[in-house]
């Protein structure tokens, strides 16, 4: 309890203390003085030092005074409390104070009732366990309203970074990681290109295959065959034949042409006859049907060597590669198309040259000789394993082509199928997963993301503490309404309340009641209630509403299991009662 007021300077008009002045305090003390003597002021610097809230005694500081304001109070532990111009040295909650400024804060101003008053109201209805828990409430509305605020401000900045194609803050979040976006990246960009050359593609043309040359198959078979059945002597004959007239190459090509004009056994060339000639009888039987068949195959093989290996051959091949490294370029755009890289002159040209001209004599000497085994010496080996490797080239590059014109013809079939805006949709999509993974718009989202998912904690434990705020608000106000209709029935009021309940508007908890007046409930309104609509304004007269707020007071500080302890201060609480109210409030006080 509070003992004594040893001083109190510069705090009000009049009431100035000093150290020879000091107040003694029972535990029952009545001020009576004038109006503007410094009650009020009193009450203030209790309410200060209940509250540790300085402002209630600054504003009250002495008009024209020089000094700070200061109080000092004993405490009837022998402590003194000191207040030295900013603030109290120590706080003194165990105050409950009945005034105007509880009135104000807690009931109605003026002839209203708004929502401050309605909130601190249901502080007063509910008590301190009650008040603990709405603080709880209010903590945790304020927080999400911070975050609330935080959460705005990280989402622009998440929003200033999600790319048009993406339709949704939400769904930009949503994106998950891939670890091969770039490659897929590249892929959705030719194959936007393929989309819009679709007309390109399909007019390109696929590209040229070789014809390449191929070694004929009996070439070492008729270079090396020979005639069974001709008598050595018929060959010998002939031999020496060519050798005595000069024939050289040319010569057994002559002899057998020859045989064929002989008719008659009459020679075409001098008309004697030549019955019983030996010679004549040894070319017919070296010049035989089989040689004719020999010198053939001979004369086909040379064709088919100088056809496969001649100079259109080489040009052919020479213009399908030229062909195919300008379709190349174009392919590369939209398909990964490789060809085995040919140096045509050294790789190709002089080789297959080489290797046909050594071929052409050896077909050459088996012409002149057909019934000789022409053999190849080591000179012609190494030109025919040139050659063999100039084809392997040719046909490893060929088989590039037949495989890249497989992938271009599966291209041609797709590009047809595309759709434009669709690709570039896509790839739009794989841009947005890149970019929203890129270190700083990945560090926003999960900030934002965070700030999100903290909200929504604090919400569920908001929920939390308001089911155990309204719980204990049940309890209370159930035994709170009937006691405060008890007191106003002790009163002698006309009137009644009913429907004490609890609301959060703005999420912040708070309390509404009905005056009942007549069995008619009425909406107590507030400073917006149009004129003409009865409500606590109209329908109370100024004893009514000061009686309900000193019910109000008293219905609080007899649930308070602390109140012995307290000090408990009434200012004026007889304010525009009659004689019965006053005398009923001097009971209720006492008792």
């Amino acid at each position: 309890m509070i003992k004594k007021i040893i001083s109190i300077k510069n705090v009000g008009r009049f009431l100035n203390y000093g150290s020879n002045g000091d107040m003694e305090l029972h535990r029952y003390n009545l001020f009576f003085a004038e109006n503007g003597r410094g009650k009020t002021t009193i009450c203030a610097i209790l309410r200060s030092l209940n509250t540790a809230k300085p402002e209630y005694i600054l504003e009250r500081k002495t008009l024209g005074a020089t000094g700070n304001p200061q109080v000092k109070l004993l405490l009837e532990n022998k402590e003194i409390v000191t207040f030295d111009g900013t603030a109290w040295n120590k706080s003194y909650p165990a105050i409950e104070i009945f005034d105007s400024a509880f009135i104000n804060a807690n009931i109605f101003v003026g002839d209203y009732v708004d929502l401050e008053q309605k909130r601190n109201l249901y502080r007063v209805i509910i008590g301190s366990e009650g008040v603990a828990l709405a603080a709880e409430v209010d903590y945790l509305d304020e927080t999400i309203r911070t975050k609330n605020t935080e959460i705005a401000s990280r989402k622009a900045a998440v929003q200033q970074q999600t790319p048009r194609s993406v339709k949704t803050i939400e769904a930009f979040l949503a994106i998950a990681a891939d670890s091969d976006i770039d490659a897929k990246i590249t892929d959705k960009t030719k194959e936007l290109q393929s989309a819009k050359r679709a007309g390109e593609i399909k007019a390109r043309g696929l590209l040229s295959n070789l014809a390449c040359p191929i070694v004929p198959l009996k070439l070492q078979a008729i270079l090396l065959k020979g005639i069974e059945g001709i008598g050595k002597d018929a060959e010998e004959r002939v031999a020496k034949q060519t050798q005595a007239h000069k024939m050289h190459d040319e010569g057994q090509k002559w002899l057998s042409s020859g045989i064929g004009y002989i008719q008659g056994d009459i020679c075409p060339f001098c008309g004697q006859g030549l019955t019983g000639n030996a010679l004549i009888a040894a070319y017919r039987a070296f010049f035989s049907d089989a040689y004719h068949q020999l010198r053939d195959q001979i004369g086909v093989l040379k064709k088919d060597i100088e056809t496969a290996f001649g100079q259109k051959s080489f040009s052919d091949i020479e213009k399908a590669i030229t062909h195919n490294d300008v379709g190349i370029d174009f392919w590369k755009q939209f398909l990964p198309i490789e060809l085995p890289a040919i140096a045509f002159d050294n790789d190709i040209r002089k080789p297959l040259q080489e290797f046909t001209d050594a071929t052409l004599a050896l077909v050459a000497k088996k012409t002149a000789s057909p019934l000789e085994e022409i053999k190849p010496d080591d000179g012609y080996e190494l030109k025919e394993t040139s050659a063999q490797t100039a084809l392997a080239k040719l046909a490893a590059y060929d088989k590039a082509i037949t495989a890249a014109n497989t992938a271009i013809q599966e291209k041609k079939v797709k590009a047809q199928a595309l759709n434009e805006a669709t690709v570039e949709a896509a790839l739009e999509q794989l841009k947005a997963i890149k970019h929203k993974y890129l270190p700083e718009v990945s560090m926003l989202c999960y900030q934002y993301q965070a700030s999100l998912d903290e909200k929504k904690t604090l919400e569920a434990q908001k929920t939390t503490a308001k089911g155990k705020l309204d719980k204990h608000t049940n309890t209370i106000i159930t035994h709170y309404d009937k006691r405060i209709n008890d007191l106003l029935k002790g009163f002698g009021a006309g009137f009644s309340i009913a429907n004490i309940k609890r609301t959060y508007p703005g999420g912040t908890p708070s309390s509404t009641y009905e005056i009942l007046i007549n069995d008619t409930p009425i909406e107590i309104g507030d400073s917006t209630t149009p004129l003409g609509t009865p409500c606590f304004r109209n329908t109370l007269s100024a004893g009514d509403k000061n009686t309900l707020a000193f019910v109000f007071f008293l219905a609080q500080l007899e649930r308070d299991e602390q109140k012995a302890q307290k000090v408990v201060v009434f200012d004026d609480p007889f304010n525009s009662q009659d004689r019965s109210r006053r005398t009923r409030t001097k009971d209720l006080i006492k008792k």
